[in-house]
């Protein structure tokens, strides 16, 4: 089918700061004209799968997202890529994206499924969360690690955060099996932004946080009443 995607006008545009690091964290709501259509094009024109590997990070499953989602999704967050996080948009970009979809039970969790995380510590990586699901889903919480007070990971604090992080795990034993909602004796929620349908979080790939899945909500695999998201990362040349 033809799939066509465009900004929705008058679209809501806030920047919020979060923690002592004072993080850009952009909240839109309305970006799509038409975000139904995404919805649509996930329950009948993809297969969503697996990861495979030794460690799988993401809880769920994912599928391919059109180019044309991509395409607008880019061109409409463009100028905030350059006015808040100091991004040279006129210059090459690096993009993947997929849409994904939460489905593990708490109990089948990974370790590394149950702490909040970051992507990378490249600072010049943007993540870029779109919701198409209710905020009975849940949404994405932001954290502080207690014992090193880092709210997120460089290059030069991955070293000391692995290796407290791992001292933690050893001494203490592993978190429940549960997905990180809130805060606990290791990490600090410092920031929480609701799933709305439609919404989409802007954050610099290595700061720590993860999905805030609602214990409650059915981790369903049907795109039309699931946790759909389109997940995409951009990295670009120029960071600030």
């Amino acid at each position: 089918m033809p799939l066509h995607f465009s900004a929705k006008p008058g679209m809501s545009v806030e920047t919020v700061v979060v923690g002592n690091e004072r993080q850009s964290v952009v909240v839109i709501d309305g970006l799509l004209a038409e975000p139904e259509a995404l919805v649509e094009y996930a329950a009948t024109e993809v297969k969503f799968r697996a990861l495979k590997g030794d460690v799988n990070y993401y809880p769920g499953v994912r599928a391919p997202v059109p180019q044309q989602y991509l395409a607008a999704l880019y061109d409409s967050i463009k100028p905030i890529l350059r006015e808040t996080f100091g991004f040279d948009t006129d210059g090459p970009v690096k993009a993947t994206c997929s849409l994904s979809m939460v489905t593990v039970p708490p109990e089948k969790l990974n370790l590394f499924q149950r702490l909040p995380h970051f992507d990378t510590a490249d600072p010049r990586q943007l993540a870029v969360l779109h919701y198409f699901c209710q905020s009975s889903h849940g949404g994405t919480s932001f954290y502080r690690h207690r014992a090193t007070g880092y709210e997120s990971i460089t290059q030069e604090r991955l070293p000391i955060y692995l290796e407290r992080l791992k001292g933690e795990v050893e001494g203490h034993g592993p978190p429940p099996a549960r997905y990180a909602s809130d805060s606990d004796e290791r990490f600090e929620r410092i920031a929480a932004f609701a799933a709305i349908f439609n919404r989409v979080l802007i954050y610099r790939s290595q700061v720590l946080h993860s999905g805030s899945i609602n214990a409650d909500a059915a981790l369903s695999s049907d795109p039309r009443s699931g946790r759909l998201t389109a997940n995409a990362f951009f990295y670009l040349a120029g960071a600030a």
